[in-house]
């Protein structure tokens, strides 16, 4: 088992359309992180880390899991979740 390095530098940002999360995990491949989704949460887990890295990270506002996007590369993780289609505002016209 690895030993956790002290916690990974973490920015998380929304606006309007989603939830744009970053965590800094060097020394890490991405076939050693787990990603799990529901409609209000983002679980992260790093099975080499045992236990004591595994930040849930649950949302104000529903997304939309089905159209979460994820990408890895010089040991940074970024997740990008549209929020559900059912926040969203659509203009109205009236008649």
């Amino acid at each position: 088992m690895t030993e956790v390095p002290n916690a990974p530098t973490t920015c998380i940002s929304n606006d309007d359309e989603k939830y744009t999360i970053t965590i800094e995990l060097p020394k890490l491949s991405k076939e050693d992180i787990d990603l799990e989704v529901t409609r209000k949460s983002i679980i992260i887990t790093v099975p080499e880390y045992g236990s004591e890295y595994s930040p849930n990270f649950d949302l104000k506002h529903e997304i939309a899991p089905e159209k979460v996007k994820a990408t890895f590369e010089d040991g940074l993780l970024k997740i990008e979740a549209p929020l559900s289609s059912t926040l969203k505002r659509s203009k109205v016209k009236i008649d």
